[in-house]
């Protein structure tokens, strides 16, 4: 048996002198950058959530509830019809149905209330759309972001678990070392690599309890089982900017410009505005005098007409004019219509800076998650490798503590772990860049009004 003590010890020297580039298998991946049909999986469940997430079916219903306004705010108001009966006349000869008068009576407002009536409710209708797709938005960026966070979280799960499986493949070969006295520091070396070993495994447990909580607000948005499966890529491809529709540059003042013409609630604000003045223009048309036009139908022996011989039925023809004495309701209105209106435009003027500050914010995080990917995909990790090997030769001869490793393979996975976390930083950084502006490409709802 002590003759395959050597084989075994030559076997062992090979193993430990192995490249790191061909035994670290783990983070070979990540020093490729991804193809960019790698997120066809999030496109499809954009389209599910577009189609299926109950709050935003929800928004649309507000959107048709609304539209339905202008066919009644733009009516006129009902007509009233008015019935008489002569229920004791002078003489009771002649036939019933004389004794009865029929009377109706249609109001009219004041010339161009209607229209500014119709006009408020179309601002208000178009307020409703841009809110709708605003909340549009909000739900693909959140769709996207909570999908970044779960490869996030899943990937860090994968690389500890693997980081744990080369700590396990070490073990027995210093045991062996120990063993057969090849190591002075073996026990050490085993203690270490055990410590190690529990720690991992320590956080390995929270992060594999640390998805659930993502996949269930994931699959909310879609509308699915908490426990539904979530497809991801092995990668994430470094992708461009897209805001309305083009590809455009990292630069803040470019990406202000567009974010200025084609936000929704920019958009929203602008709509109430009208809709305000529009509420202005009715409460003025409304304090103007209302004209009412009617007719008269009176039978032959209703009331006085019974004195008048041979005379058939009378017909008479009535208007009538409402006019508002009372000014102080109209003006009220003029008034609240007008600080509605002064309210709107400050609002509108305080989301246009904090958009500008957004872009910039989040330009910021988006140009530095590219830097940390190409830092630690380019520089830091492959360096690492080449360290790694380094220190596996040098503790091969002596010359370096097996605890040396030990913290560069810890630092491979921190570095590994930092190149997921850029990643996702990059595409949430770019995802809420792109929520800032309505963009024609993104899956558009299909709901049943």
């Amino acid at each position: 048996m002590t003759q395959y003590i050597p084989i075994f010890l030559i076997l062992v020297l090979l193993v430990l002198s192995i490249p790191v580039s061909a035994q670290d298998t783990p983070y070979d991946a990540l020093l490729d950058e991804a193809e960019a049909e790698a997120l066809t999986p999030l496109d499809d469940y954009l389209q599910q959530a577009a189609t299926s997430n109950s709050q935003l079916q929800a928004q649309y219903q507000a959107v048709v509830a609304q539209s339905h306004q202008r066919a009644q705010v733009g009516a006129l108001p009902d007509p009233e019809v008015s019935l008489a009966f002569f229920a004791n006349p002078p003489n009771q000869e002649g036939s019933l149905p004389g004794r009865f008068a029929v009377s109706a009576m249609q109001m009219f407002p004041w010339f161009g209330t209607r229209t500014a009536r119709r006009a408020a409710a179309d601002h208000r209708t178009r307020a409703q759309e841009q809110q709708f797709e605003a909340a549009w938005l909000d739900l693909m960026r959140d769709v996207q972001t909570a999908y970044f966070d779960y490869y996030r979280a899943q990937r860090t799960v994968e690389l500890t678990r693997q980081q744990i499986e080369l700590l396990d493949d070490l073990e027995p070969i210093i045991r062996t070392r120990y063993e057969t006295g090849r190591a002075s520091g073996g026990q050490v070396d085993l203690l270490r690599i055990e410590m190690e070993q529990e720690e991992l495994r320590t956080e390995l447990e929270t992060l594999r309890d640390e998805r659930a909580p993502i996949k269930a607000r994931f699959n909310a948005l879609l509308d699915r089982d908490p426990d539904a499966s979530i497809e991801l890529p092995e990668g994430l491809p470094d992708t461009d900017l897209q805001l309305a529709d083009r590809t455009v540059p990292p630069d803040a003042d470019a990406l202000i410009d567009i974010v200025l013409d084609s936000n929704p609630n920019l958009d929203r604000f602008a709509a109430q505005d009208d809709a305000f003045r529009a509420d202005a223009e009715v409460a003025q048309r409304e304090s103007y005098p209302r004209i009412g036009l009617g007719v008269e139908v009176m039978g032959r022996d209703f009331m006085q007409m019974r004195m008048m011989d041979r005379m058939n039925e009378g017909v008479a023809l009535m208007a009538t004019i409402q006019v508002p004495l009372f000014r102080a309701p109209y003006r009220a209105r003029q008034q609240q219509a007008h600080a509605e209106r002064r309210r709107v435009q400050q609002e509108r003027q305080q989301l246009a800076r904090d958009l500008r500050a957004d872009v910039e914010r989040e330009v910021q995080a988006y140009q530095a998650a590219m830097r940390r990917v190409t830092l630690h995909r380019e520089e830091l990790l492959p360096r690492a490798a080449q360290a790694l090997q380094v220190l596996r030769e040098d503790y091969m001869a002596g010359r370096t503590p097996f605890d040396e490793i030990i913290r560069m393979q810890r630092q491979m996975l921190n570095y590994a772990l930092a190149i997921v976390e850029a990643q996702a930083d990059q595409h949430q950084a770019r995802v809420e860049i792109e929520t800032l502006a309505r963009s024609p490409d993104r899956p558009a709802p299909d709901f049943t009004p």
